[in-house]
């Protein structure tokens, strides 16, 4: 078996029944197993995917887990060389899996490459190939300065490059990444401390620190309709602001990850000053709850 993809599902949808279609259609030259781990749907995405795809392995959970821990469960089921992390809201836009497949077949010195994703209006989503946070990114990300002067304040998705060409990264974004499969520890992939968000940019940390280099391949096209929305709501942004605490206490210390959580304070609590006096109330609401959970 070349590759095994896991794909976790939690109310998707046509969008896991659609991204499966494509996996087929673009990826002819590999033997590969499609694994799917559901997370107590309730949009009778199941019943699609049995209905037309019979022979996919299906785990059913009985409750969300989270993306990490469901992954880790397909894992376990798995048997191919490399592994791909594959989100159910993309579709493959070209021969991508075997793009990728072959570049590390070729390249030992690598451990993980990711594509390039595109929003549907087929702009590039910089998060695909970026740097690995620090409090400095992390302070021009929550501010917004990358956003306003993105060639003066860089940021961990480097704003200022166009994403147009190969190059060796630092972090992929786990919509869809493929690695190899000896980068498992106690038979996981991901630390489930992590329910949405933060894993991919742990394990990409885990192959930097084991030798490995991180490639990013332009070549290699995936739509993903997620990132699209998620920019969107200032609710999700907040799991990943919980995410990148996490992130900061795990892999560089209490003392980092306290003033990462300062920081989301001062700007949660500016925020919310400010919405408030532009009458905003969705926005106080999302920023109110996100300073809740800082302070908890």
């Amino acid at each position: 078996m070349d590759l095994s993809i896991l794909l976790v599902n939690w109310n998707t949808g046509i969008l896991l029944v659609e991204c499966i279609r494509s996996i087929y259609k673009f990826t002819t030259e590999l033997a590969f197993e499609i694994i799917v781990v559901d997370n107590a749907s309730s949009d009778g995405s199941v019943q699609m995917l049995e209905a037309e795809f019979p022979e996919i392995k299906l785990i059913k959970n009985t409750q969300n887990v989270g993306f990490a821990k469901a992954n880790n469960q397909a894992y376990l089921e798995s048997k191919g060389k490399y592994i791909c992390c594959l989100n159910p809201d993309t579709l493959l836009l070209n021969n991508a899996l075997e793009v990728m497949y072959e570049y590390l077949l070729n390249n030992p010195e690598c451990g993980i490459v990711g594509p390039k994703l595109l929003n549907p209006d087929g702009t590039i989503q910089y998060v695909c190939a970026r740097r690995l946070p620090n409090l400095y990114t992390s302070f021009v990300w929550i501010t917004g300065l990358n956003q306003r002067w993105p060639t003066t304040f860089e940021g961990e998705c480097i704003e200022n490059w166009d994403h147009k060409n190969s190059r060796e990264v630092d972090c992929l974004a786990g919509a869809c990444m493929v690695f190899r499969r000896d980068f498992s520890k106690d038979n996981k992939i991901f630390n489930e401390s992590y329910f949405m968000f933060g894993e991919d940019v742990e394990i990409c940390l885990w192959a930097k620190r084991c030798g490995y280099t991180i490639y990013y391949l332009s070549n290699a096209e995936v739509l993903h309709y997620g990132q699209a929305s998620v920019k969107k709501h200032d609710a999700v942004k907040l799991h990943y602001f919980i995410s990148l605490e996490i992130y900061f206490r795990n892999n560089h210390g209490m003392l980092k990850a306290i003033l990462f959580r300062l920081l989301v304070i001062l700007v949660m609590s500016s925020r919310l000053m400010l919405q408030k006096r532009k009458g905003k109330c969705g926005k106080i609401l999302a920023w109110a709850i996100g300073l809740k959970v800082s302070l908890t």
